[in-house]
């Protein structure tokens, strides 16, 4: 008889954990927060233009330095922390220094992707199908690239369920990789969330719902920011790094939050799976 997950209990407790446990979150996130922002100050210093209008050296190399560059780092954080995260919870240990990025991120990074281009597999064969029956149809002179009717809708609609209960099924083998747990593969995770499968997507709409409140909330603050700011843009403007900071923390909590939740379920299901 599998373990029945407690579905309110799974995301409260990765609440409390998270919001119990900021200063730790900015321990292991600050140095990656600093390089970016330095980079972003640094980018907007350069920026420059000579007479004519075109870029100067500096201006050339500002947006090297810039928000892509900034972005790259932010993202390499939350990996990062996601697997530092999950580590915390599965293992136990302590929340200090930065997250590292190494072997054990790279290889979370590529199980995502290969995940995720697994789960997508479904959408893809409802695509093709779509095309081939003529539910979906290309329109290079519309206001859309394609055209959808009732029917292709209802098609890829019931591809994206069946691509959800595959990555809720395979899920375990993310927070896996996190805690070197290398006999987790795809077949143990889908043995190991039998029986759980409605409770999983219990979690997951309820994580949804909270983070999209999250969401609001930070939207309201960006907003009472831009308020505040009186209008004046720029990258450096108080409205600018305000929205900035709010995003990027955001961002971070969301993944880690969901990082949480995750080990939460790989605790639970993965010992009572044998390997």
């Amino acid at each position: 008889m599998p373990a029945k997950l407690p579905v309110l209990g799974l995301v409260g407790e990765a609440l409390r954990d998270v919001f119990g446990n900021l200063a730790g979150l900015v321990r292991i996130a600050w140095p990656y927060y600093a390089l970016a922002a330095a980079l972003v100050l640094a980018g907007a210093l350069l920026a420059s233009e000579e007479p004519d209008g075109t870029p100067t050296l500096a201006g050339a190399v500002a947006p090297m330095l810039g928000g892509g560059t900034a972005a790259t780092i932010l993202s390499l954080c939350a990996l990062a922390c996601i697997v530092r995260w999950q580590r915390h919870v599965i293992l136990g240990e302590p929340l200090r220094g930065i997250a590292p990025l190494n072997g054990r991120v790279l290889r979370y990074f590529l199980w995502s992707v290969a995940l995720g281009l697994s789960c997508a597999m479904p959408l893809a064969a409802a695509g093709l199908a779509g095309f081939s029956a003529g539910l979906i149809t290309r329109t290079p002179a519309g206001e859309t690239p394609y055209a959808i009717g009732m029917p292709g809708l209802l098609l890829l609609g019931a591809a994206a369920l069946v691509a959800l209960a595959l990555f809720i099924r395979l899920s375990l083998v993310l927070p896996a990789v996190s805690a070197d747990d290398r006999s987790m593969s795809l077949r143990r995770s889908w043995a190991a969330t039998r029986g759980n499968g409605l409770r999983l997507l219990g979690v997951m709409v309820l994580l949804a719902l909270g983070l999209g409140l999250l969401g609001m909330a930070a939207g309201l603050l960006q907003a009472a920011l831009d308020t505040a700011a009186g209008g004046s843009t720029g990258p450096l403007a108080p409205t600018s790094l305000g929205g900035a900071a709010v995003n990027t923390a955001l961002d971070l909590l969301t993944a880690v939050i969901g990082a949480s939740v995750a080990a939460g379920i790989y605790r639970r299901l993965a010992t009572a799976s044998p390997a």
